[in-house]
């Protein structure tokens, strides 16, 4: 197919030029905008009526690809009048063809298929319609116009037919093939859709950089559609540069993306992106369009726990939809609908009928969607206790799903498991559960980041909770325990690949951003909103890189851990795994001899004393008249929290403990709950992962002698803390008396940086951070710790090949995860033990500078004669108190005492 001449190699005929104007527009548009402009005056002043209609043409035509529909819509109307009005007949059928186009983009359906009438009766009038050409034209915008509508056999059809007619214009060719392979893919024959759309795509880039823009778009989306996910975010990358040096609008660019940002459930960006959608359709003036992205916001407010504010969205956005007369959309946004209006506790009959209707308009037009809408079906059936009902709209969303894309298998899989559950079946949920999490098990192992799978493992928590309950009441409990670890710490599986070299000077420069910012806090007092900006700029292209790099590795084992194992490597200490079912606590403990599940009674109570410790510890870490006060509370809710989790255990006191907690149980004062050792991990499969790395015996030295090679011992300071100097400098006399003068390598400000901490982490067998430490709960994998350079990264930690064998990190909030629906955690703990550290000693609240040192000298003295880190902890520990009671007069040494917990095994 021949390329669209360039604008330099127009000739000198006006009517030429016209037309070569509107071929140029079709493919490039931001390129022949303003020349188009010129050429149209130059038509008018020379009085040659054709060439000025064709010009207008062209001209309308670019403003529709630019988004200004209201513009074109004026622009092509004049090119119409001026045509009949001068007997320039022949150019009537195109010019109706473009407007019907325009008039699709301002939700006038029945004008776009009044339009549409015209041209194939002009079209056949003159002769137009045995011109290939002329007739494609018309033919993709009928093609269109059905694909928008919901008609997506006849789209198909038109289009099919298009593809197969000889001398269809290459533009047109390549059009139809892109939204061909678009349509199949929504149909859930994504693998087709893809053929169709790279071959639209080889034809694209001959023709111009604005269509090749359009199909790079589709093909990103139709990736997304197959799971193929790191190829979709970096043909998404791909596809947003194409439309900025095109000069193309990205609204609809940002809603497909937008929809796989949501299929990665990182709701809050697809929210940001579809908002910014919204305000420029709406002030481009795209109306259709404009419905589509509202009905994406009502979803997203919906995810988002804004119900009452959805519902007022989705409501405007169905009207919209139904002036449009588009039946699929409004079947699709019904469902939404009615997940609200259960939300809201408000469901009738009346919106029974009407998702069973929205299901199955959708199932007839062959839509994937009709799954969900099924689903959603049977959900409002039970609450309205029409069970029949609800049996019969699962038992469809199963076996419409059967073949499609691996998360709406998976859905399909949990209309199943609910159905089972109705029935009482409890083997049949536990079948199906099965199933599904298994395909999200090789969905998530897909994934290239440790974020993007920690939030995969939110697609399968109700599964995992259908699997729960229907265990919970009959089985024994080392099936109850099996199957928690089945739905725990998954991400921690696989190791993310090491940074590309441009991902590593993205980091860098990061680095200096922040030290600019920090520097305009301090002399300035306030936030430079310039250098903010620039700064989640940088986050957020880091963000993207890392989610479109190359597939992850494991990094142990993904097979669940056999349970004898899981005994042995326990070496005599207890495995307590909590868990949330219903608003009830509950508990695995494994023993020696034996595994029990204890009930602890409501969650709620748990979650209250928790927040109570927080507001205190705030207090108590403030200092002044209100310690005394805040220190008395706090140690009331570290006994409560003992009555509430341990002591209905039956754990003997003086037995070592490995916690497992539940979500909303991380951040727990766990070493402060019990007299002996405790360690805690993610999962049980991570700990024992560390315990194989550890290979030693509970509470052994590293070596036969316990001590480690001189020189392998790193204590890092970072800046703006006095007392972190002192505590390294402890530190190090601490190991000079137990290994000699080269006992340790201390790393101070300014040598602190982040290369040199990072290099050492990675050939130490022991290393203490004494730095500042933030936990960014909007964005966990940047949470980090203050070096002499920069800040340190849970992004750079998750990305580096291999971490130091033990650690302590004597840093406020080091220990604080950020917590994922799917019992995924995520913060410095799972970076260091996903990268093969098996031990950490890590804090769960802010500690003030320099209060720590006599604890971590203990600590360390501790270790260097041998122990494991949590036996160390529980004796520097006993060393300050044995009891929150012992503190009455010491509030800040009762802050170290509770604030640090030992993971891992090592």
């Amino acid at each position: 197919m021949v390329p669209t001449p360039a604008p330099a190699a127009w000739g000198p005929s006006l009517l030429r030029r016209a037309e070569l104007a509107y071929e140029g527009a079709v493919s490039d548009p931001g390129s022949y905008s303003s020349r188009t402009r010129l050429l149209i005056e130059e038509c008018r002043r020379a009085g040659d009526h054709e060439a000025h209609v064709v010009a207008l043409h062209a001209l309308g035509w670019i403003e529709h690809l630019l988004v200004g529909n209201h513009a074109a819509r004026q622009r092509l109307d004049v090119a119409v009048r001026l045509a009949q009005r001068h007997g320039i007949h022949h150019r009537l059928p195109e010019l109706l063809a473009s407007r019907a186009a325009v008039n699709q983009e301002l939700g006038r359906m029945t004008a776009a298929h009044a339009d549409l009438d015209r041209a194939l009766t002009w079209a056949a009038r003159y002769g137009a319609a045995e011109d290939a050409g002329t007739w494609s034209r018309i033919a993709h915008q009928q093609a269109v116009l059905r694909h928008n509508q919901g008609d997506l056999a006849q789209a198909q059809q038109l289009y099919r037919t298009l593809l197969d007619r000889p001398g269809c214009p290459a533009s047109v060719h390549a059009k139809a093939g892109n939204n061909l392979g678009h349509l199949l893919a929504m149909c859930g024959h994504a693998e087709e859709g893809l053929g169709f759309v790279d071959a639209a795509l080889a034809e694209a880039q001959a023709l111009g950089a604005g269509l090749a823009a359009a199909v790079a778009q589709t093909r990103a989306w139709v990736l997304m559609q197959l799971g193929r996910l790191p190829e979709s975010m970096h043909a998404f990358e791909d596809a947003e540069k194409r439309f900025a040096e095109a000069g193309l609008p990205t609204a609809d660019f940002s809603l497909e993306y937008a929809d796989a940002l949501v299929d990665l459930r990182l709701v809050r960006e697809a929210a940001e992106v579809t908002q910014r959608a919204v305000g420029d359709l709406e002030r481009l003036g795209a109306p259709l369009v404009s419905a589509e992205a509202r009905l994406r916001r009502a979803r997203l407010s919906m995810l988002a726990g804004e119900p009452a504010q959805a519902l007022a969205q989705i409501d405007t956005a169905v009207a919209a939809l139904r002036r449009q007369r588009r039946p699929t959309w409004v079947a699709g946004a019904l469902v939404t609908r009615a997940e609200l209006v259960m939300e809201l506790d408000a469901a009738t009959g009346e919106d029974l009928r009407t998702i069973r209707r929205a299901a199955r308009t959708l199932e007839r037009w062959q839509m994937t969607s009709a799954v969900e809408a099924h689903l959603v079906a049977g959900r409002l059936a039970v609450r309205l206790d029409r069970g029949s009902v609800a049996r019969q709209s699962w038992a469809r969303a199963h076996d419409l799903a059967r073949t499609r894309p691996v998360l709406v298998r998976l859905r399909g899989q949990l209309a199943a498991a609910s159905a089972a559950e109705l029935d009482g079946a409890p083997r049949e949920v536990l079948r199906h559960a099965r199933r599904g999490l298994d395909d999200l098990a090789r969905h998530r192992a897909a994934l290239p980041s440790m974020e993007l799978r920690a939030l995969a493992s939110g697609h399968g928590e109700e599964l995992g909770v259908l699997g729960l309950r229907a265990l919970v009441p009959s089985a024994p409990p080392a099936q109850v325990l099996t199957w928690l670890e089945r739905t725990r710490a998954a991400a921690m599986v696989l190791v993310d690949p090491p940074p590309a070299p441009e991902l590593q000077q993205d980091l860098a420069t990061l680095r200096g951003l922040e030290m600019d910012l920090r520097e305009a806090r301090r002399t300035a007092a306030r936030e430079s909103q310039e250098l903010l900006a620039r700064v989640r700029t940088l986050e957020g292209r880091i963000r993207r890189a890392a989610w479109s790099s190359l597939s992850p590795t494991a990094a142990g084992s993904a097979r669940l851990p056999d349970v004898g194992a899981l005994r042995a490597g326990l070496d005599g200490a207890a495995l307590v795994e909590f868990a949330v079912l219903d608003g009830t606590l509950l508990a695995v403990v494994m023993g020696p001899r034996r595994t029990r599940m204890v009930r602890l009674g409501s969650y709620r109570d748990v979650a209250v004393e928790r927040e109570a410790l927080r507001f205190s510890v705030r207090r108590l870490g403030r200092g002044g008249s209100a310690a005394r006060a805040s220190l008395r509370s706090a140690m009331f809710v570290v006994d409560r929290l003992r009555e509430l989790l341990i002591r209905p255990l039956g754990v003997a006191p003086d037995a070592p403990v490995v916690v497992v907690p539940a979500r909303g149980l991380h951040g727990v004062p766990w070493s402060a709950l019990h007299d002996a050792p405790v360690s805690v991990a993610p999962s049980a499969a991570v700990w024992l992962r560390t315990r194989a790395e550890a290979r030693l015996p509970l509470g052994a030295g590293l070596a036969g002698d316990g001590r480690s090679a001189v020189g392998d011992v790193v204590l890092v300071a970072g800046p703006d803390l006095p007392g972190a100097l002192a505590e390294v400098t402890r530190l190090r006399e601490t190991h000079r008396a137990a290994r000699g003068p080269g006992g340790a390598r201390v790393m101070l400000p300014p040598a602190s940086t982040v290369p040199a901490v990072i290099e050492a982490l990675s050939s130490a067998r022991l290393a203490h951070l004494a730095c500042h430490g933030y936990l960014r709960t909007d964005n966990p994998t940047f949470s980090s710790f203050q070096l002499s350079d920069g800040p340190l990264t849970v992004q750079e930690l998750a990305a580096s090949h291999r971490l130091v064998h033990r650690v302590v990190l004597a840093a406020c909030r080091s220990g604080a995860q950020v917590t994922y629906a799917g019992e995924e955690v995520l913060g410095f703990v799972s970076a260091f033990l996903a990268r093969g550290t098996a031990g950490m000693v890590a804090s769960t609240v802010p500690v003030p500078d320099g209060e720590s040192v006599p604890l971590m000298t203990a600590l360390h003295e501790r270790i260097a004669a041998g122990d494991t880190l949590a036996v160390a902890l529980s004796a520097a520990r006993a060393r300050l108190g044995t009891s929150a009671r012992d503190f009455a007069d010491r509030p800040v040494d009762f802050m170290a005492w509770f604030a640090y917990t030992a993971y891992g095994a090592a």
